[in-house]
């Protein structure tokens, strides 16, 4: 790790005074998640849900390919998503969630024409979850309380979390393109798939999003 460092530093001085150089950025976007919840290899149910995120981004550019520069985009994100009327395993509800969420990004920038350049990008995200709450409006399952229905539950906490074990944390990987303009406004499209289990005892819980963006470049 030490010399991954220190090679990404080298890199980084070698590129100083060229038109290569760390950029911070403040972004805000929508994203679209689906929360799979299966067990003994059989789909019970998903949950899909509609937000929207804000954050910001600091990109560190290290090395040159061709015409086009390689660099690292460490990010601090929240978002929020919610969904009404959502089918989850043994519970129905309108359920909200929100995250705090650390990108790892590396990407390719490439030059298009004056003022464009074109991105890709990949890494992994950790994300924790904030909250997660459920009005419950119907249950499946005579184990957990009637007393439920109708009240705002915590999904990491109480009975509903008793049944599904529910995690706040996970490890997404993903990828996506976006384009520069004018080195001041940037459109980012991708993708991520979560990689943990977030689920407890035979239930499996997985979440992975779609989400695009609009990016301000200082």
């Amino acid at each position: 790790m030490k010399k991954l460092m220190t090679v990404i530093i080298a890199a980084a001085m070698l590129l100083a005074g060229t038109d290569a150089f760390a950029q911070f950025s403040v972004s805000v976007g929508y994203s679209h998640s689906r929360t799979n919840f299966k067990a003994l290899g059989l789909n019970l149910a998903k949950a899909r849900m509609d937000g929207f995120y804000g954050g910001v981004t600091y990109n560190i550019p290290f090395a040159r390919v061709g015409t086009g520069t390689l660099g690292v985009a460490p990010g601090l994100y929240v978002s929020y998503m919610m969904k009404p009327e959502t089918n989850l395993y043994v519970v129905k509800g309108d359920i909200s969630e929100s995250y705090l969420t650390v990108p790892v990004d590396f990407n390719l920038s490439l030059p298009v024409t004056d003022g464009l350049r074109f991105i890709i990008f990949a890494g992994p995200s950790f994300s924790a979850g904030l909250t997660s709450d459920v009005k419950v409006s119907a249950i499946a399952d005579k184990d957990l309380s009637e007393s439920i229905i109708g009240t705002n539950n915590d999904m990491y906490d109480g009975l509903i979390a008793q049944k599904l074990g529910y995690n706040r944390f996970d490890v997404l990987v993903g990828g996506g393109i976006g384009l520069d303009f004018e080195d001041m406004i940037r459109l980012t499209v991708g993708y991520d798939a979560g990689m943990l289990n977030r689920g407890g005892n035979t239930l499996q819980i997985n979440r992975n999003q779609l989400h695009v963006g609009l990016a301000y470049l200082f």
